[in-house]
């Protein structure tokens, strides 16, 4: 069973229009990098731009990129059913899998303040179902969290749920700070980095577009979401912020 945590958030309203996202995107001091697909070819490229020269390396898949301290990509992405790590050594990409990522899907990569990584990823086979693919029987079927910042890679799985989810690290500390769009809602995880998980329920209903993104200078957590319209529910569609 999961632990719930007792946390003071307050919310408003926001109408903060959408717009279109970049798949994936980083930035150094002096470039930036993008994960970008090709519909002419149909392949995914890693693209880096330095002092206005563009370059671009192939990518096995489409990745969650971020850009590490020294100025280094790193990837995280699924290849054969299991999660790999690449990292950019400036000509192409060195990967290694995560131990214990079989069976994974949809990874989330955060890079900490030493440059280590931090992976989520849904792990949720499926089969064929009545209409169509459906979720397959699996005792380990959950989201999982894997870092390497011992050292070592560390897995554990945090919740048997499954859906789209949002990570941050709190600095040097490494707290882990994620929320979780699981249908019908949006849930709160955070655990120290050698404590265990707690939990809070942050949204019922229609939701989508979760974010989490934590302040570097003051530490605050801020949570934003999209509220789709129900004919049954009081609350108002729209986007959300929650603060903590």
């Amino acid at each position: 069973m999961e632990a719930v945590e007792t946390m003071a958030w307050t919310t408003w309203e926001s109408t903060i229009g959408s717009g279109p996202c970049p798949t994936a995107r980083g930035r150094s001091r002096s470039a930036s990098a993008s994960v970008v697909y090709n519909t002419a070819d149909e392949r995914s490229y890693y693209e880096r731009v330095e002092g206005g020269v563009s370059k671009r390396v192939r990518l096995p898949a489409t990745g969650s990129l971020r850009v590490g301290h020294d100025g280094r990509a790193r990837i995280a992405y699924e290849s054969s059913g299991s999660i790999r790590i690449a990292t950019f050594t400036g000509s192409g990409f060195s990967s290694a899998v995560i131990p214990g990522s079989e069976v994974a899907s949809a990874p989330v990569l955060v890079l900490d303040d030493r440059d280590r990584a931090h992976v989520v990823w849904t792990r949720d086979p499926l089969e064929d179902a009545a209409c169509g693919m459906g979720s397959a029987e699996d005792p380990k079927a959950g989201m999982y969290y894997a870092t390497n910042a011992s050292g070592a890679w560390k897995v554990q799985r945090f919740t048997s749920q499954r859906g789209v989810a949002s990570l941050q690290i709190a600095g040097a500390t490494n707290d882990v700070h994620l929320v979780l769009l699981a249908n019908p809602g949006l849930t709160y995880y955070t655990k120290s980095a050698t404590g265990s998980w707690h939990s809070k329920r942050l949204a019922t209903g229609w939701v989508v577009s979760p974010v989490i993104r934590l302040d570097p200078a003051t530490g605050r957590l801020l949570v934003a979401y999209v509220r789709m319209p129900e004919d049954d529910s009081p609350i108002k569609p729209g986007v959300y912020v929650l603060y903590k």
